[in-house]
């Protein structure tokens, strides 16, 4: 809130005029250039850094605050008895003398030095009342009597000390004689918590003292991504020719890709996975290797969801139990569809009927009887038990195993009646011809004759010559 006020006030006081009571102060202002009158009041000087206003004889120091942006403030050898610096506004003061102030009682009755956020030093002489540094950083305060003040302010006890310096021994400004530290010790170091020498005690760095590592590896030298854990870091891997006694031999390559040759071959096409920088020729493409559909060049799946290897548009169902008669050899996710076969014949009407089977191959194992038998070859129906099926027999009345049938009428000759002489006594003879069909007499002289009867039968008969 204060920084606010500054500098809401700062604009409209800069053409304003600032009181100074003390003609002591203000003679020594005139003395140092930065006022020319003595007429009880002076401008702003937001340019002074550096104020010296020591052996002054000044008593009231109302009017400082026209120097808002001092660094170094001396009051040494004066006759202060208060001090308040809560109205300067000087967030960039970070020094400040008030020894040897010797007033009748020889106490600087008074001191608050509240909201000087870069305060971190001061010098005092003499004896102090009372102090306020809220809002500072003081971390330690010089004085001639530091047992006096750290009994009377036991609080910042630690912050008394006949001399204030820096006490580390590592510091480059360490100073053996210093017996409180004020914080304005000077280690040089790097100071990039990115960096692989940074130091955390480090309070100044030195331009180019930090040191990084090489890209994509660590402080140690160790790659930062490695996949194959090869020692080369991901990035850097290079795939080619790995063979020094090839002609492609790649002395830059890291992984072998089975891209030796004896020739400087390879695939110019920067889309490839084998694409070869060093390739002249690639027989228009035909060196060139792809990356399998659904695969990246690594031959990792693009879309893998259950992270079994086998890309989700590859993915087979069916039994993977290779002891399973349906065993798929294929299959990548088991359906639970695996089962054992029987093989046998299914068929309750099948001869070699299994019921324990569950496979015939569409009935090919199924063996039955021929038509009219049963399985053992017997005739399911044989009346006249000669052997012939009656669905077969040409008189299944009358046992006839032989099925003479003399005029072929499909009844058996045992059901007509007929014999061969009877038949042959029925018959009429209708005509005679020689082998050409043509009509003969019987006694001619043609060597074969057919005779040919009323019942479709032919008999043929052959003429021995003498």
């Amino acid at each position: 809130m204060k920084k606010l006020l500054t500098l809401l006030l700062i604009p409209v006081l800069s053409f304003c005029q600032i009181a100074i009571p003390d003609q002591n102060f203000e003679n020594k202002l005139i003395q140092l250039g930065y006022d020319n009158i003595l007429d009880g009041q002076i401008g702003w000087h937001p340019d002074v850094y550096e104020l010296d206003l020591s052996g002054a004889y000044i008593q009231d120091l109302t009017g400082i605050e026209a120097f808002y942006n001092l660094q170094t403030l001396d009051l040494s050898y004066n006759l202060l008895t208060q001090l308040d610096l809560t109205e300067l506004y000087a967030t960039t003061l970070n020094n400040i003398i008030i020894s040897n102030n010797f007033s009748y009682s020889d106490f600087l009755i008074d001191l608050n030095l509240d909201f000087n956020p870069s305060l971190n030093f001061l010098d005092l002489s003499g004896f102090l009342s009372s102090f306020s540094i809220i809002g500072t950083s003081l971390s330690c305060i010089q004085t001639n009597n530091p047992g006096y003040h750290s009994s009377y302010f036991p609080s910042y006890s630690s912050f008394f000390a006949t001399e204030c310096g820096c006490t580390n021994p590592e510091a480059s400004n360490y100073e053996f004689s210093a017996t409180g530290d004020d914080g304005s010790c000077i280690i040089y170091g790097c100071m990039d918590s990115l960096a692989c020498n940074f130091d955390e005690n480090a309070t100044n760095e030195i331009s180019g003292i930090c040191e990084y590592p090489e890209e994509y590896y660590d402080c140690d030298g160790n790659c930062l991504i490695d996949l194959d854990g090869d020692g080369v870091c991901h990035e850097l891997e290079i795939p080619g020719c790995t063979d020094s006694e090839a002609d492609n031999f790649n002395p830059l390559a890291t992984d072998d890709d089975d891209s030796c040759y004896y020739t400087i071959y390879g695939c110019a096409d920067q889309l490839a996975c084998n694409y070869d920088e060093l390739a002249n020729e690639d027989f228009g493409g035909v060196l060139c290797e792809y990356s399998e559909e659904y695969y990246d060049c690594d031959g990792g799946c693009l879309i893998d969801l259950d992270e079994d290897g086998i890309c989700d548009e590859l993915e087979t169902p069916g039994c993977t139990d290779s002891e399973a008669d349906n065993f798929n050899p294929f299959a990548t996710d088991d359906d639970g569809s695996c089962y054992y076969i029987i093989y046998g014949c299914t068929d309750e009407m099948a001869c070699n009927y299994d019921e324990l089977a569950n496979e015939d191959l569409g009935g090919v194992l199924c063996e039955y009887s021929e038509e009219y038998y049963d399985c053992n070859g017997d005739c399911l129906l044989d009346t006249d038990l000669d052997n012939v099926c009656d669905e077969l027999d040409n008189c299944p009345e009358n046992f006839n195993p032989f099925q003479e049938d003399f005029d072929f009428d499909d009844v058996g000759d045992a059901c007509d009646g007929l014999s061969l002489n009877e038949v042959q006594q029925k018959r009429k003879l209708i005509r005679i011809t020689d082998i050409l069909g043509r009509d003969i007499q019987e006694y001619g002289k043609e060597k074969i004759r057919l005779y040919i009867y009323d019942d479709g039968w032919v008999e043929r008969k052959i003429k021995l010559l003498k």
